[in-house]
């Protein structure tokens, strides 16, 4: 039992480290921390007498240099492993750009992810080293992206277009991957929707001759707050269909042009914004949050569904903010301002883009897959904007609109969803190959009919056979979903029971009527262990009796939703390159993020590496 004479001692301790080297308080609840601390007992268990601190712990250079080692150590085994997923086509790369803001140095980021032999889902941050190129051209992010991948001995793969990739839809990547089996971040096309809806899209990016699409920006880590309105995603031009006035008044109508009600709503936009910037600079937040109040999120045009936090946070402290603001003189702008927002349309703008934001936090899970999630979000947020919505007990979500210009965005937004984002092909193999979602019950036949066909071409490139198998199964029903009830979003668009389903057969053949994999997967019943949000288990256990289709599931299950992993690692590469560390060099920052990314991946995976 450590006495509390010794614990007070050891506090000291902490308090003054604390302190005098200007360390995060948090730093003691740090699980790296509290090894070291375990791990220097261990040690000092094993002597008699003083030990020498000073000889114990290693130098900073020493520190540096075994970090390189360990880099070095974990590329050259991890090159085989990437290889082997290269060659069971299921690597998938994704890549993007980055500057620190201390020393103005531009980094290119790949990160990996990829479902392995035994089933597990594995996501790696490969590298961010700097971006040496002469400019941002596709043809020089082509080269950069090249020579990283070639640290891993994947240029072969690269070279053979044999990887998968997982991008934002910037012009200069699109250039660097052409006629790569790419496909494009949900996150990002989202964030850009909600931007053009609420006119939030800033100037206009320079464009690159001919092709209409403007150049990737290098991004700013994730939580920056002084990226300015203008430095925006490059694909917000970019849209699918062109819209029609007729039947896309509301997409098509431009600002000058709106009328008195959403123009109304939208200065609640702006209003909340100048508020939440007031706030920050004078500091008040700490005010609002002492008098019980939620602190005042700001937004950017980088960060994802921002714009909903922010008015989150306004809405839940704005009497805090209004009683704040009556005891200072000097803020009758914000007061006139503060007169200004609409509370109901407030309350309308939260509601609204509520839904977008468990969307969003739902498809960044890094723990399962989340491709066939796609489906299930663009589905959800269908009914939320058609007002058929259901709550988690089956009821319908009634629209109680309080302001009269709410409507006109909702309208706005759902046309703009049609226009700027279509499910790719490989978005609904991959519900397809979700237990809960593979009779695809929120779609119409005729893309069920599509999507059978696409699996079935790739069940016949695995079987070496040309004849594509182009029946529907017939056990698909086009009936409505019955009410249920539902705890998460995933769950209200799991596939509703059956009572014709027929018991696979666990001593068939798996090489007899290899073609029909498809068909009897679709017929299986599935039991209740394996409906579950992570279709990997189901498939573990069922890989060699549907071996091929397994394949493919590995395959489309590797291919995350969006580019959220890229960046995750710039966001670290900006803690890791602060004020007091702007000197590291690239190289070590490149190798610390990798060590962090590969020991992380054993923490989940520790046999991933064996």
């Amino acid at each position: 039992m450590i006495s509390n004479n010794d614990k007070e001692k050891l506090k000291e301790k902490i308090v003054s480290w604390a302190c005098l080297s200007i360390r995060p308080f948090t730093i003691v609840e740090d699980c790296g921390f509290n090894d070291l601390i375990r791990e220097s007992i261990n040690i000092g268990q094993k002597y008699t007498g003083d030990i020498d601190v000073e000889h114990l712990l290693p130098t900073a250079n020493t520190v540096r240099n075994n970090v390189r080692k360990a880099a070095e150590n974990y590329r050259s085994v991890l090159i085989p492993l990437l290889q082997s997923q290269a060659d069971a086509g299921v690597l998938c790369i994704i890549p993007d750009l980055w500057s620190d803001k201390h020393r103005k140095i531009c980094y290119i980021g790949l990160s990996c992810s990829f479902v392995n032999d035994r089933f597990q889902s594995v996501a790696i941050d490969l590298c961010c080293g700097e971006y040496d190129e002469m400019d941002k051209t596709g043809k020089s992010v082509y080269l950069s992206i090249r020579k990283q991948l070639t640290m891993f001995g994947l240029e072969y793969y690269f070279d053979n277009k044999k990887l998968l990739f997982m991008s934002d839809r910037g012009s200069n990547i699109i250039k660097a991957l052409e006629g790569h089996d790419v496909l494009f971040c949900f996150g990002h096309r989202i964030n850009n929707v909600l931007q053009r809806a609420f006119y939030q899209t800033g100037p206009k990016q320079d464009k690159q001759a001919n092709n209409g699409l403007a150049v990737t920006p290098v991004k700013r880590r994730i939580d920056i707050q002084d990226i300015s309105d203008e430095e925006l995603d490059s694909d917000v031009e970019d849209i699918y269909k062109r819209p029609s006035p007729s039947r896309h008044h509301e997409a098509t109508i431009i600002l000058s042009k709106l009328p008195s009600e959403p123009k109304e709503l939208l200065g609640v936009i702006v209003v909340s914004k100048s508020l939440v910037k007031y706030v920050k600079l004078t500091g008040l937040n700490k005010e609002i949050q002492d008098s019980h109040g939620v602190a005042l999120q700001q937004s950017n045009i980088t960060r994802w569904l921002s714009l909903s936090s922010l008015l989150k946070s306004v809405e839940s402290s704005i009497e805090h903010v209004r009683a704040l603001l009556s005891t200072k003189s000097s803020a009758q702008k914000q007061k006139v301002n503060l007169n200004k927002i609409h509370i109901g349309g407030l309350k309308d703008l939260v509601i609204l883009l509520d839904t977008f934001q468990e969307v969003i936090k739902m498809i960044q899970t890094g723990d399962r897959p989340t491709l066939h999630m796609v489906y299930v979000s663009l589905n959800k947020l269908k009914l939320h904007l058609d007002g058929k919505d259901v709550n988690m007990n089956g009821d319908p979500k009634l629209i109680d609109d309080r302001h009269e210009g709410t409507d006109f965005f909702r309208q706005r937004i759902k046309q703009l969803l049609s226009l700027m984002f279509h499910l790719d092909k490989k978005h609904l193999a991959a519900a397809l190959l979700h237990p809960q979602y593979r009779k695809l019950t929120f779609i119409d036949d005729y893309k069920k009919s599509k999507t059978h066909i696409y699996v079935r071409q790739l069940l016949a490139e695995l079987y070496d056979d040309n004849v594509v198998q182009h029946q529907v199964n017939s056990t698909l029903s086009s009936h409505e979903p019955q009410k249920k009830k539902h705890k998460t979003i995933e769950e209200q668009f799991v596939d509703p029971e059956d009572d014709d389903r027929e018991t696979f057969d666990g001593n068939e053949s798996s090489t007899s009527n290899k073609g029909d994999e498809l068909t009897k997967y679709l017929k299986m019943q599935i039991e209740d262990k394996f409906k579950t949000p992570n279709p990997l288990p189901f498939w573990k256990f069922y890989q060699d009796k549907l071996p091929n289709l397994a394949k493919i599931a590995r395959r489309f299950f590797s291919i995350p939703a969006t580019s959220a992993g890229v960046e995750r690692q710039f966001s670290a590469a900006g803690v890791l390159i602060n004020e007091r560390r702007a000197s590291l060099n690239p190289e070590t920052v490149e190798d610390v993020l990798f060590v962090r990314s590969i020991k992380k991946a054993l923490m989940k995976c520790p046999d991933l590496l064996l």
